[in-house]
């Protein structure tokens, strides 16, 4: 088994973000809550969202078609 000073899995994801975010310069201060945080949460979506370039014609979106 480990010992008390392992840390948490999701402690090591959060301090990686952190010190990614810091490195690309992006100011931040760390999180109490960072899984329910909703400045941290749009913080991460809006550095590393990716989307593709153009989509194929035939390929569905998750926007719902309007309706007439």
């Amino acid at each position: 088994m480990g010992t008390s000073t392992q840390q948490h899995p999701l402690e090591t994801v959060f301090d990686m973000l952190l010190a990614d975010l810091r490195t690309r310069g992006i100011a931040c201060s760390e999180p109490t809550g960072p899984i329910t945080d909703p400045a941290f949460i749009a913080l991460l979506t809006e550095t590393y969202a990716m989307a593709p370039h153009e989509y194929p014609a035939d390929a569905p979106l998750d926007v719902p078609a309007s309706q007439p």
